[in-house]
């Protein structure tokens, strides 16, 4: 995609609405890899369109709060990780993740009354009313960053108290139809950026900067040879390494502290096995020496390398000296590395992250007709997902 096509082909969030809604019913597009890539075509667009208009309003209450409690489930649980991270590293105010299995009655008395509830949550899940109920309840005010307008809330949640409630808006509404979500786990991103912006006055993200990385990352051909070989490999899986692992994703801090929609990607836009997660030096504190044991199948390393961080090219060095070294032949162990570009600050290096995946599973999950409308196990997990944290469920 040109830099002319980005800056030209604007599309407002409801007519994308309107384009995407008519593809679900009248396309046969039966594994919904049509309209994914549709989505991630827009989400170049979207991301540029948010970072032009800037200014997300907040109310004083906001403005001075010190301390917040962070929360979100699904991919938004990396927004809600992210936005942890930026209030603690660009602020001096306390701001710590909780998961939602907190936030039932059983757990009324656990935070303080002074404390922002900060809720993520793309399209309200039932599991996320549940914890928007509590923080009108047991906190003094909720913000809660949604792809829905405060209409569409009320018609959801009619018993919102909106004196408690403030909504950040980010695309995309209604990014249903398939399993995986692309346009949202990126919006959700910025939008922790230019609350941030606004929170602190600082200006966190520059124009040229984003449109440098989207239009690096865009491109939906893998051309470059270590992600070239990644995906054939992950392509080819012919030992169900990647699917079925073990298989490693090793970064370094604080990237690897806010990667979550990497593991999430895999899992629902591939069906693949969750790839463990490791720090590059905390992978010789227990997980090298599990991954020695294992003599009766290959094992698959992915290390995640950016280009303007000393340290991670050499500890991915170290990582891969320590592996060959001792290497025979009772045991295959595959290592890949991704480079990222950006500038070493988790402002740009996240989002690249992001989209570079998105095309790399993008491309598996064509190749290997990975089915986005009639998933596994779809419509099953009612028990769970449909969980509102009702007086009744709890009894």
């Amino acid at each position: 995609m040109g830099e002319s096509e980005i800056v030209l082909n604007t599309i407002s969030e409801s007519k994308s609405d309107n384009a995407y809604d008519v593809m679900a019913k009248y396309s046969i597009d039966s594994l919904g890899h049509d309209l994914i890539r549709q989505r991630l075509a827009q989400i170049p667009v979207f991301l540029l369109e948010m970072l032009k208009k800037k200014t997300i309003s907040i109310s004083t209450n906001i403005y001075v709060a010190q301390s917040f409690i962070v929360t979100g489930i699904g991919s938004s649980e990396a927004h809600a990780r992210y936005l942890t991270l930026l209030l603690n590293t660009y602020t001096n105010r306390r701001a710590q993740f909780i998961g939602f299995t907190a936030f039932t009655t059983a757990t009324a008395k656990v935070f303080h009354s002074d404390q922002i509830l900060i809720l993520y949550s793309q399209g309200l899940s039932p599991n996320a009313q549940m914890v928007l109920s509590y923080g009108q309840t047991y906190f003094s005010r909720v913000l809660l960053f949604t792809s829905m307008n405060n209409e569409q809330l009320k018609s959801k949640c009619p018993w919102i108290l909106s004196d408690k409630l403030e909504t950040i808006q980010f695309p995309l509404h209604d990014e249903y139809t398939t399993l995986i979500r692309v346009i949202g786990p990126a919006c959700g991103f910025l939008a922790a950026i230019l609350f941030m912006q606004q929170l602190t006055d600082q200006q966190l993200v520059e124009h040229d900067q984003l449109q440098q990385i989207i239009l690096a990352t865009s491109s939906l051909s893998l051309s470059i040879s270590s992600q070239s070989a990644l995906l054939q490999a992950m392509l080819e899986d012919t030992e169900h390494q990647f699917s079925r692992g073990p298989f490693y994703l090793i970064l370094s801090a604080p990237l690897i502290d806010v990667c979550q929609n990497i593991q999430y990607k895999l899992l629902e836009g591939l069906f693949y096995s969750m790839p463990v997660l490791c720090d590059y030096l905390q992978f010789a504190h227990g997980t090298y020496q599990q991954l020695r044991s294992i003599t009766d199948r290959p094992s698959a390393i992915v290390c995640i390398v950016n280009q303007s961080n000393a340290l991670d090219a050499e500890l991915e060095r170290r990582l891969r000296e320590m592996i060959e070294s001792h290497s025979d032949r009772r045991q295959l162990i595959n290592i890949y590395t991704l480079y990222l570009c950006s500038s070493p600050s988790i402002i740009y290096s996240l989002l690249e992250l992001e989209m570079l995946f998105n095309r790399l599973v993008f491309g598996i999950m064509c190749e290997r007709r990975c089915n986005q409308i009639n998933w596994p196990g779809k419509g099953e997990d009612q028990p769970l997902y449909g969980f509102s944290g009702s007086s009744s469920s709890l009894e």
